[in-house]
C-alpha cells in the first residue's frame, strides 16, 4: 500500500485516494473501498490541506480506506428500431470523482447490468446509431445502500446547432513602434489557412457526458465530441450529434481579440 509522488510543483494539494472500479473483496461479498481525501476525509469538505514547499520531502500523508458496500444497477435499453449494439457507461456526476465506470454486463434483448457500483451521484449514458443517425441516453442516478432495477433507457436523436463568429476590424498582432507595421495575424501549426479565423475556438459545455461512439453500417466511426468546434473560413460553426442538454458556450481567441457579444437568437448571453 505504499505510494509516491514525485516532482510536484511547490504549492497546496488535496490528496484523494480513489477506487478504479470496484475491488471486490473475494467471493459473492460485494464490499469495495470507499474513496478517501487525506487523512481520511470523504469529502474535499473535510479533508487536510497539503503545502508544499520547494525542494521539500512531505512524509506521513497516510490515508486507511474503508469498506463500504456496493449495488448493481439494471434495466432495459429502449433502443430505436434497426439500431445497432449501444455503447453504455456510467459516467461520475460528482467533482474530482472517477470519471467512467465500467463492468457493464450486456443480457438478452436489451439488457444490462452494471456491478460494484460505490455509492454516489452518477449519469448512466448509452450511445447508438440507425444508419448514419446518431441517437442518445442520459440518466442521472444516485446509488445508495440498495440496487437499482428495472431501469428504462430511452434514446432521442442527437441534433446539430450551427452559427458564425464575426470579428470587427483586421486582427493584427506585435507591438511594434511608431511607423513600423505589425507582424500579420499567423495561424498556429497544422491550421488550414491564414485566415482570421484560424485561431479561434468554440466550446459547448454541458452537463451531461458527450456521445463518444458511433457504431454505423460501415464500422466503429468517431461519434462528434459535440462540444468542440473549428470555425472555418467563412466564420460558420457547425456543432455535430448533439446530446440534449443545457450548455454553456465559451471562446477561445488569441489575445489580439476579445469577446464583445455572444447571441443566441435574439438573447444577448
Amino acid at each position: 500500500g505504499e505510494y509516491r509522488l514525485f516532482d510536484l510543483p511547490p504549492g497546496k494539494y488535496y490528496l484523494r485516494v480513489t477506487v478504479y472500479g470496484a475491488v471486490v473483496m473475494g467471493g459473492l461479498n460485494e464490499d469495495s473501498y470507499a474513496p478517501a481525501f487525506y487523512p481520511g476525509a470523504s469529502d474535499v469538505s473535510s479533508a487536510s490541506v497539503i503545502d508544499l514547499r520547494p525542494g521539500q520531502e512531505q512524509s506521513g500523508t497516510d490515508i486507511r480506506l474503508h469498506r463500504i458496500h456496493t449495488v448493481t444497477v439494471s434495466g432495459h435499453l429502449a433502443k430505436p428500431a434497426n439500431a445497432l449494439q449501444p455503447s453504455i457507461r456510467l459516467t461520475s456526476a460528482e467533482p474530482g470523482s472517477n470519471p467512467v465506470f465500467g463492468g457493464v454486463i450486456m443480457q438478452p434483448q436489451d439488457g444490462f447490468q452494471i456491478r460494484q457500483v460505490l455509492p454516489g451521484s452518477y449519469v448512466l449514458a448509452a450511445d447508438t446509431s440507425v444508419g448514419e443517425n446518431g441517437y442518445v441516453a442520459r440518466i442521472p442516478l444516485q446509488a445508495g445502500s440498495t440496487d437499482i432495477e428495472d431501469l428504462l433507457v430511452p434514446f432521442v436523436p442527437t441534433f446539430e446547432m450551427n452559427g458564425r463568429v464575426r470579428i470587427e476590424g483586421t486582427p493584427q498582432t506585435g507591438r511594434g513602434g511608431p511607423g513600423v507595421p505589425p507582424p500579420p495575424f499567423d495561424p498556429p501549426p497544422g491550421a488550414q489557412s491564414g485566415g482570421p479565423f484560424s485561431r479561434v475556438m468554440v466550446f459547448l459545455n454541458g452537463r451531461f457526458p458527450p456521445p463518444i461512439i458511433r457504431r454505423t453500417a460501415g464500422g466503429i466511426t468517431s461519434f462528434g465530441s459535440g462540444g468542440t468546434t473549428k470555425v472555418n473560413d467563412d466564420g460558420t460553426i457547425v456543432f455535430k450529434d448533439l446530446a440534449p442538454d443545457i450548455y454553456t458556450v465559451s471562446v477561445s481567441f488569441p489575445p489580439e481579440l476579445y469577446l464583445k457579444s455572444m447571441r443566441c437568437g435574439d438573447a444577448e448571453i
